[in-house]
C-alpha cells in the first residue's frame, strides 16, 4: 500500500492503513490496487476516512468498480457533461461504447462518436485512462470485472446493448459509404454490430460489398469463419447468396471507369467462386468464374494467364459435378493457352492444372494422356519443390493409382510406398491421407494375388481411418 501511494506521493495514517489491510477483500491483489488508485483520485483529505470506508464496502472488485464509476459520473454530471448523440453523461457514453464495441474504439473515433472537442476528450481520458488498455489502436476495458460493473451500473441490457450497437453500426456504416475509414477498421466491426442488432438486409448488403467480401474471405485462410457465420445468420441459401454477390458485381461494374477497376472487380468475382466452391456450394460457384474468365479476357486478353488460372477453376468445378466432358474441354483449351505462358520445366501452376486434367483424363479412362501430364508436374515439383513435399506425394499417389489401373503392379507399388514414406513423416500413421495411400497398396497386392499382404495394407488402413475419423463415419 505505501508503495503505491508513495508512487503518487500520497499518505495515509496509522488508522487508515489498519483500516484497509485488515479488510479480507484487500486480500485480492486487483482489489487493493483498484482501491489504491480510487484512494490517489480523491483530493479531499479531511474525508479521506469516510472514502475509505465507502469502498469498503463493496464485497470484490466488481463492486469495488461500481464505486469507481459512480465517482466518476459525480465528477462529470450536468448539463456540460451531458453528450447530445446519446443523451447520457459523458462517462457512462464513453464506457458503454466501449462495452458493446466488438474490439474496441479508438480516441478518434470516440470523440467522433462523442462530439468532443480535443480539450474536452483530454479531460475525459485522463480520468478513466486507469480503467482502459489500448490494444492494437484501441481503447478497451482493461478488466472483466470492470466490464460487468459497466454493465451493471449502467443498466445495459440486451435493449440499451441493441440501441448503443444499432449507433455504432451507422457510425462504420457512413464510414465505409463515405470512404474516409479504413476497411481494415470497418469489416472487423461492422458486420457483427449488424448481425448482433438483427439488421440482415444491411448486413448481407455489407458482406457483398467487393472490398469487405475481400478481407473477409481472406480471413477464411487465418481460421477465421465470421463471413461463414454471417450468412447462416442471414438464412440465404447458395441461390440467394450469388445472386446477391452478383448483384454486387454488376453495382461495382456500373461504378467502374477504367480498366483497373474491372481487373480488381475480377479479382473479386474470382474469389466469390472460390468461396462458394469451398462451402460445397459448386453449381452456384459457376456463374462469378464465368464472370470473372469474361472480365479477364476483357481486361487481360484471352491468352493470359489470369485467364488460365480461371479456365481451371472452371474445370474443377465442372469435374467436381461429374461433368467430364466439360471439364476436359477446359482444361485442354487452359493447357492450351499455357504453352506461350508458363516454363513447363519450371511452371507450378501449369503443373498444378495438369495434375486436374490428369485427375480428369482418369475417369474418362485415358490412363496414358493422364500419366504423361502427372510426370510432366512431377518432374517439377521435384526439381522446384522438397522431395518431402506434401505435393510430391500427391503426384506420386496419383501416378501409381494409374500405373495400376494400367496393370502395371510392379512400378505402381514402388510409387505408392515413395507417396507413403512422404504422408507418414508428414501426417504418421493413423491419417486419412495415409489410409488412402496404404488402400492403393493393398489394391496392387490383391492385384497380384498376394493377398496377406493385401490384407495387412488394408487393415492398417482401417485402423488410420477409425482412428482419424472414428469408427462410426461412413468412410
Amino acid at each position: 500500500v505505501d508503495v503505491q501511494l508513495n508512487i503518487r506521493g500520497k499518505k495515509l495514517s496509522d488508522d487508515q492503513k489498519k483500516m484497509i489491510t485488515e479488510h479480507n477483500a484487500t486480500k485480492t491483489p486487483l482489489y487493493l490496487i483498484v482501491l489504491v488508485t480510487e484512494l490517489c483520485s480523491f483530493g479531499i483529505y479531511e474525508q479521506l476516512t469516510a472514502k475509505i470506508e465507502e469502498c469498503l464496502s463493496a464485497n470484490d472488485s466488481e463492486e469495488l468498480f461500481e464505486v469507481v464509476l459512480k465517482r466518476l459520473d459525480e465528477d462529470f454530471k450536468g448539463k456540460d457533461w451531458t453528450v447530445n448523440a446519446t443523451g447520457k453523461g459523458a462517462i457512462e457514453s464513453i464506457m458503454s461504447l466501449l462495452y458493446c464495441a466488438r474490439f474496441g474504439v479508438s480516441e478518434n473515433e470516440m470523440k467522433l462518436l462523442l462530439g468532443l472537442v480535443d480539450q474536452r476528450w483530454a479531460r475525459l481520458f485522463y480520468a478513466v485512462e486507469e480503467l482502459l488498455v489500448i490494444r492494437s489502436g484501441l481503447l478497451c476495458i482493461k478488466r472483466s470485472q470492470l466490464k460487468k460493473a459497466v454493465q451493471k451500473h449502467y443498466n445495459l441490457g440486451e435493449e440499451r446493448q441493441e440501441e448503443i450497437r444499432t449507433y455504432l453500426s451507422l457510425f462504420f456504416y457512413n464510414g465505409l459509404k463515405a470512404v474516409d475509414t479504413p476497411l481494415s477498421r470497418i469489416v472487423p466491426e461492422l458486420p457483427w454490430l449488424l448481425e448482433k442488432t438483427h439488421q440482415l438486409d444491411k448486413l448481407r448488403e455489407v458482406i457483398t460489398e467487393a472490398d469487405v467480401f475481400r478481407i473477409l474471405c481472406g480471413a477464411l485462410a487465418q481460421g477465421n469463419y465470421d463471413l461463414v457465420k454471417y450468412w447462416k445468420t442471414i438464412g440465404d441459401d447458395a441461390d440467394k447468396i450469388v445472386a446477391s454477390y452478383m448483384q454486387s458485381i454488376e453495382d461495382a461494374l456500373k461504378k467502374a471507369t477504367n480498366s483497373a477497376a474491372v481487373q480488381v472487380i475480377a479479382v473479386a468475382a474470382t474469389r466469390i467462386g472460390q468461396y462458394l466452391a469451398e462451402a460445397g456450394h459448386f453449381l452456384q460457384a459457376v456463374q462469378p468464374f464465368k464472370k470473372a474468365l469474361t472480365l479477364k479476357e476483357q481486361v487481360f486478353g484471352k491468352n493470359s494467364k489470369e485467364v488460365v488460372e480461371t479456365l481451371a477453376d472452371l474445370a474443377r468445378l465442372a469435374s467436381s459435378q461429374g461433368d467430364m466432358k466439360s471439364a476436359n474441354q477446359l482444361y485442354s483449351r487452359a493447357i492450351q493457352s499455357s504453352k506461350s505462358l508458363f516454363d513447363p520445366t519450371t511452371s507450378l501452376t501449369l503443373a498444378n492444372i495438369k495434375i486436374g486434367y490428369a485427375s480428369v483424363l482418369k475417369r474418362m479412362d485415358d490412363y496414358e494422356t493422364a500419366l504423361g501430364y502427372i510426370q510432366d508436374a512431377l518432374g517439377v515439383y521435384v526439381r522446384q519443390l522438397s522431395p518431402q513435399h506434401l505435393d510430391v506425394a500427391l503426384a506420386k499417389h496419383n501416378m501409381a493409382d494409374i500405373l495400376s489401373r494400367m496393370g502395371m503392379n510392379e512400378e505402381a507399388l514402388h510409387y505408392f510406398n515413395e507417396a507413403l514414406a512422404i504422408k507418414i513423416t508428414a501426417f504418421g500413421e493413423l491419417h486419412p491421407s495415409t489410409a488412402s495411400t496404404l488402400n492403393g497398396i493393398g489394391t496392387v497386392y490383391l492385384n497380384v494375388g498376394k493377398l496377406d499382404d493385401a490384407k495387412d495394407a488394408h487393415e492398417a488402413a482401417l485402423r488410420a481411418q477409425e482412428k482419424a475419423l472414428g469408427r462410426d463415419n461412413p468412410e
